[in-house]
């Protein structure tokens, strides 16, 4: 069991123990050592610390105060300056039954087991001292990684005496290297209890839950811990990484906050400090923290990976790509981090670079919607070769996967590979509800002449998606030449749906086909009601245009959309109405007061 090595101690300035001593209020000696005492037995180490100080003002060599004063800042967790005061009170010859558990816990929490080891020089011939001086050995070579050394030193603690309470304590630490945890932490609470063991249990008990990745349980342990002990920053930073880890980020960010007053740079409460930010998406301050623990030794990969994400949704993508490459060899194909960079890459112009790294990489490493994400990406910028290499990847890593198979047919298609159909047929065999492939395979066979198989597909779809199915009739009677039909056909989606834009649309071109050019021009204009940025029905409503007779008509909506929406499509429709014209001092006026308004909105 681990109590991360990482986690340095946070090494104190004994200032910060300074400005404890008050006006003894002229007490002799004696009084203080007594107001001492009872704040102890108070949990008051704060007053305890002042008396004793007054004390050791008046007599540096109070033996007695020295212990006590040691003591007390091992209650609060001040490891640095309670080590200082117990070696002192050592020195001076104090009972060491008393001192040695307490200089040993203080070496312990500094890492230094090479001052424990010395102190067992002293304790030989006393089990029980020895016993415990050896149990914070062990738990110093836990904390050194020192494994079989730890394991050792626990077995020769608990022959010491297995039913003592640094035997039990032992007992539970050789549970947790074990991985049995719940045995530890069974252990360690019923030591809790206990006055005189209650911090030492606590911690152990937080440290097997950390261990056991049972981070809820952990930090209810560390939060009672440091109300005992709540200078122990160490374990502080632990509490925070467990509350992060099951994202209880408000209260790991105030810890954070604590522990970055004393040191500012601490990469973990940095790390913390950007998680915290980020999930509150807050992704300025939180690439500021992320990128300052990036700067400390033994950044963690989730600093990296929030400075990245951050960098992106601020739309630094360079910065974003520089961030999530330095980790990328370290994290999975499937993590969504690798694939936000694939993306990146993408958008960045790494093409090449990232089809080679997919198409080199092993089949179990990858998942078929990134293969296909990223085919699709190769095929928007031309390299359809490319694009099918992947998506027959993605096909040997899910063979029975249907959209694959249809959008292998889509590759073959744009390769005028006579093959594209059986793609489909064989998608839909795989998934009969795969809309997608019907409508193309519908539209192959119509242009194949294939009219009776063509209708086969659009009819199965009647069920499930009329819309689609009386469109793609549509589209075949269309073909056929059977404008009736295809009317028919058509005008049953609006039924269903009267703002379908594509049936609207469709009536259109039979329109213009029938020569019913007023019809077509309503239809499209009809299409713009609906959505104003339509640039098909635009385009036909320009075309049009050109039609003496129907003029005026389109004229007058475009010069009422415009008044009325202001929008840059109406500004783009009527500007182009009058160049098709020729009425350029008309079109440069339009684009003049469009191109005015546009900066007043941009100075804003």
């Amino acid at each position: 069991m681990n109590s991360k090595k990482s986690l340095l101690p946070l090494v104190l300035s004994v200032a910060l123990a300074g400005g404890l001593v008050s006006c003894s209020q002229n007490k002799t000696i004696e009084e203080n050592l007594n107001d001492a005492q009872i704040y102890l037995q108070q949990n008051k180490t704060g007053e305890a610390i002042i008396s004793l100080k007054n004390i050791l003002k008046e007599d540096a060599n109070n033996i007695e105060a020295r212990f006590l004063l040691g003591k007390s800042y091992i209650n609060q967790g001040n490891w640095v300056v309670a080590e200082k005061e117990l070696n002192r009170a050592k020195k001076y010859n104090y009972d060491s039954n008393l001192v040695y558990p307490l200089l040993a816990e203080a070496f312990s929490h500094l890492e230094d087991s090479s001052g424990i080891e010395l102190l067992l020089n002293d304790v030989v011939d006393n089990n029980s001292l020895e016993q415990s001086v050896r149990y914070f050995l062990a738990v110093t070579y836990v904390y050194e990684e020192a494994e079989i050394k730890a394991l050792s030193e626990f077995d020769t603690v608990v022959s010491l005496g297995e039913d003592t309470a640094y035997g039990q304590l032992g007992q539970a630490w050789l549970y947790g290297i074990r991985k049995q945890f719940d045995k530890g932490a069974e252990i360690a609470n019923k030591l809790i209890e206990s006055e005189l063991y209650s911090a030492i249990s606590l911690e152990l008990l937080a440290k097997t839950y950390f261990s056991a990745k049972k981070m809820e349980l952990a930090a209810k342990s560390f939060k009672a811990y440091l109300q005992l002990r709540s200078q122990d920053h160490q374990n502080r930073l632990m509490y925070a990484i467990a509350l992060a880890e099951f994202f209880s980020f408000d209260e790991a960010e105030i810890q954070a906050d604590f522990i970055m007053e004393i040191s500012p740079n601490n990469v973990i409460a940095n790390q913390i400090k950007a998680q915290a930010r980020f999930a509150a998406n807050d992704f300025k301050e939180a690439k500021k923290f992320a990128e300052n623990a990036i700067k400390g030794p033994g950044a963690q990969a989730v600093s990296y990976i929030v400075a990245g994400v951050s960098a992106y949704q601020l739309n630094q993508l360079e910065v974003a790509h520089t961030h999530l490459m330095s980790i990328k060899d370290s994290l999975s194909y499937q993590h969504p981090a690798r694939k936000l960079l694939i993306q990146i890459r993408f958008q960045l112009g790494y093409s090449d670079e990232n089809f080679n790294d997919l198409s080199n990489a092993p089949n179990n490493d990858l998942d078929t919607l990134l293969l296909s994400e990223s085919a699709q990406e190769l095929f928007k910028i031309g390299k359809i070769n490319e694009a099918e290499n992947l998506i027959d990847k993605a096909n040997k890593i899910e063979p029975e996967n249907a959209r694959i198979i249809y959008r292998q047919g889509v590759l073959k298609l744009l390769n005028k590979d006579d093959s594209a159909i059986e793609f489909f047929k064989l998608a839909l065999k795989k998934n009969p509800e795969l809309d997608a492939a019907s409508l193309i395979l519908a539209m192959e066979l119509a242009e194949d002449k294939k009219y009776n198989e063509a209708f086969d597909v659009a009819n199965e779809l009647q069920n499930r998606n009329p819309q689609l199915a009386f469109s793609l009739i549509g589209a075949i009677y269309n073909h056929q030449g059977k404008l009736a039909e295809s009317k028919k056909a058509f005008n049953r989606v609006l039924a269903l749906n009267e703002k379908h834009i594509g049936a609207i649309y469709n009536l259109g071109i039979i329109a213009q086909q029938e020569n019913d050019l007023d019809s077509a021009v309503t239809y499209y204009q009809q299409i713009l009601d609906i959505n104003p940025q339509h640039l098909l029905s635009i385009k036909a409503l320009l075309t049009l245009s050109r039609d003496k007779a129907l003029q005026e008509k389109i004229k007058q909506d475009f010069e009422n959309r415009l008044a009325t929406t202001q929008s840059e499509p109406a500004t783009i429709a009527l500007t182009e109405y009058y160049l098709i014209q020729q009425d350029y001092s008309k079109a440069k006026s339009i684009a003049m007061v469009a191109l005015k308004s546009h900066l007043q909105v941009s100075s804003c």
